[in-house]
């Protein structure tokens, strides 16, 4: 008994250090245990939280979606994790995007679920810039492509690239420079990228020739930047 109170000890202190929000619902969905970081993405405190449902800090128009998945979640008994987005309602009223990852356990009393929570706030303000910047590039008249370093792809390109080359933008999505860059290699492109990688610059400009659909060549200058993502 006392090696199991110890190791349901170590398991609660886990939780309540944890770096993401988590929460623990019996099978009714009622709060009963939560973080100290799920506290403070939810803004509030234990005792508000404890024997509340989950589904009460969730917007309206998502709470019936939100108590399914959970029961489903429940019924199923899966211990590997179900996720789901949705958006929660902080005591202030300020919605916020957020994943709920949920797995269940069990103890004496029956099942538990564990669920994980994490604020998308970041990532989705994230995603509205690229969006935006995206939207900008779309509206230029010069042609702009954005490259795979790993494959060797185009992951976007914009109208004008489109109309200058004669191909559609699904079309040029299957290709890469090496099949407009006259001379271009895949294997040329890697060196080029791995200097601009190792450069205090990040940016390079030079002329060239672009191949059109049609197989004439025309001259453009080609700026050249390299961007390294941040991970989340």
């Amino acid at each position: 008994i006392l090696d199991r109170e110890r190791s349901q000890k170590r398991y609660h202190d886990l939780v309540a250090f944890a770096p993401n929000g988590m929460l623990m619902l019996d099978a009714q969905g009622q709060i009963k245990l939560a973080n100290i970081a799920a506290e403070q993405q939810l803004h509030r405190h234990s005792g508000a939280l404890l024997g509340s449902k989950l589904s009460a800090m969730i917007a309206e128009e998502e709470k019936q979606r939100i108590e399914v998945f959970l029961n489903d979640a429940g019924l199923s008994g899966r211990k590997d994790a179900s996720q789901t987005t949705t958006f929660a309602v902080r005591e202030d009223g300020v919605r916020y995007p957020i994943e709920l990852r949920v797995s269940s356990t069990g103890d004496d009393h029956g099942i538990l679920l564990c669920v994980t929570l994490t604020d998308l706030t970041s990532r989705y303000e994230t995603e509205r810039e690229m969006r935006q910047a995206l939207a900008m590039l779309d509206a230029t008249e010069e042609a702009a492509f954005i490259v795979d370093p790993e494959s060797h792809k185009f992951t976007y390109v914009n109208y004008s690239a489109a109309e200058q080359l004669g191909y559609s933008r699904d079309e040029l999505l299957r290709l890469g420079p090496a099949d407009i860059i006259a001379g271009m290699t895949d294997g040329k492109l890697s060196k080029d990228l791995a200097k601009l990688r190792h450069r205090k610059s990040k940016n390079a400009v030079f002329r060239s020739q672009h191949v059109h659909r049609a197989g004439h060549e025309f001259p453009v200058q080609v700026s050249l930047r390299y961007i390294e993502l941040q991970n989340d």
